[in-house]
């Protein structure tokens, strides 16, 4: 599975899920800043993942 990870200021938290998802053989490219409309509904600190099967 491929997960790309999205946050809200929160550059640890990211990487930390990252390497979770690591851990189950998940693909991750590259993790991203959360768009502002997301940010605006959720606050800082928020992480996002969206994944598809690959």
């Amino acid at each position: 599975i491929r997960i790309i990870i999205g946050h809200a200021d929160n550059p640890e938290g990211a990487e930390k899920l990252r390497q979770r998802l690591k851990e189950i053989k998940a693909e991750v490219p590259f993790i991203s800043l959360a768009s502002p409309v997301v940010c605006s509904h959720t606050g800082p600190g928020t992480l996002l993942a969206g994944w598809m099967p690959i």
